[in-house]
């Protein structure tokens, strides 16, 4: 099975014995979806810009079978929750995001591949819930290649990935790009992914800096991803080149503007537009310098690109939280660690920091003081590992 390691196995167990508990039999199916965690290029993707990021040894599991009534009954062991529906899978208004998750997940599968009947199951996963590791897309591709495999289907990857972005336009009302779906479903271990967004195109790319690693540093904020304000930078971003292509006729889209483009908005008066815009070109161009920096290993400009990342998501793009600053300036006093930013949607979640080998068991522990005394929350850290993609097996005949 994918991976094998002990990790995926263990949510695997997981699953498997909450569907054994709920259901009295042993699944069909299992399917599963990496988190992930982007080591740079943030609101890029709906912006038709660049990416580079990879899945990380956590995942979430769907252990599966059909059931005959058309009935779909769901359980989810880390809400401790579960919801039983006759045909037809209509949820009630206010709903759990899990819940539409999971029925948006089926309802986005059956539009393009009908369904002659229901089905039962359990999700269990070890992603940390609102972290901004994208616990959303593990959830959608376990459930969307459990359905692959359980049909018996032909869907190439990339539709699973445009499949689970559907279920987030249509079932949570996010207008989210394609970055988390395509990190879960096409990543390689122990690689990272170049990902353009105007083609789609991506390769792959080394991870390691010799003799550091990335750790990821949990703020323990869980503030969703709030709907609007994620709507009003895609319309900020929208706005500015809409402006962009009134004053430059032969601007097709987001993937050819450049600076010139952006005194224009701001010369129309279009100042918050323009600073989203501002980020997105600059982030783009942090990508392609963060390939090179670690192809070439060169720790000191991989770290100075993380800080700036930081700088330019919570000036220009506005998406950080005062609790994100002080851990990255916490790591940045530590020679320890050669860069830090926010990673995500924002608003909240985790820290990515490159730091020492020798250190990244430790760098947790060592911010936690400094860090309670300014904030309450809980403080987790963690050194990651880059897995393979998301994918599924059949358990029984």
């Amino acid at each position: 099975m994918a991976e094998g390691s002990d990790a995926l196995q263990g949510c695997i167990q997981r699953a498997v014995v909450a569907y054994r508990d709920r259901f009295g039999a042993e699944p069909g199916w299992v399917g599963w979806g990496p988190g992930r965690v982007n080591i740079i290029g943030e609101h890029t993707d709906y912006n038709r810009g660049l990416a580079m990021p990879a899945a990380i040894d956590r995942w979430v599991v769907v252990a599966m079978s059909w059931r005959d009534d058309g009935r779909l009954v769901l359980r989810s062991e880390d809400y401790d929750d579960q919801v039983d529906l006759a045909p037809g899978w209509s949820l009630a208004a206010g709903a759990p995001s899990w819940q539409r998750f999971a029925v948006g997940c089926v309802a986005e599968w059956a539009a393009l591949h009908p369904m002659a009947r229901g089905l039962q199951a359990a999700v269990a996963g070890n992603v940390p819930l609102g972290a901004g590791l994208s616990s959303s897309a593990a959830v959608e591709m376990a459930w969307l290649n459990a359905l692959r495999a359980a049909s018996g289907c032909e869907a190439s990857d990339l539709e699973l990935a445009k499949l689970g972005q559907r279920v987030e336009h249509h079932h949570l009302g996010l207008a989210s790009g394609l970055l988390d779906q395509l990190a879960s479903q096409l990543s390689r271990p122990g690689r990272l992914m170049v990902l353009d967004f105007a083609t789609l195109a991506h390769r792959y790319t080394p991870a390691q800096l010799p003799g550091w690693s990335w750790v990821v540093v949990d703020s323990g904020v869980r503030r969703e991803l709030s709907v609007s304000a994620y709507r009003d930078r895609v319309a900020e971003c929208a706005a500015g080149l809409e402006a962009a292509r009134r004053l430059d006729a032969q601007l097709e889209g987001f993937e050819g503007l450049r600076s010139e483009h952006l005194d224009g908005i701001r010369d129309l008066g279009l100042v918050v537009p323009a600073q989203r815009l501002e980020h997105v070109l600059a982030e783009n161009q942090r990508v392609l310098a963060m390939e090179r920096a670690i192809c070439g290993g060169d720790v000191r400009e991989a770290g100075r690109l993380l800080l700036s990342s930081h700088a330019s998501l919570r000036d220009l793009y506005q998406v950080s939280c005062p609790e994100l600053d002080i851990l990255v300036q916490l790591c940045m006093g530590r020679d320890v660690c050669a860069g830090a930013r926010m990673v995500g949607g924002g608003f909240g979640g985790c820290v990515l920091a490159l730091v020492r080998d020798s250190f990244a068991s430790k760098l947790g522990d060592s911010l936690a003081p400094e860090y309670a005394s300014s904030y309450p929350h809980p403080l987790r850290s963690w050194r990651i590992r880059l897995v393979g993609g998301a994918g599924a097996s059949q358990m029984s005949a």
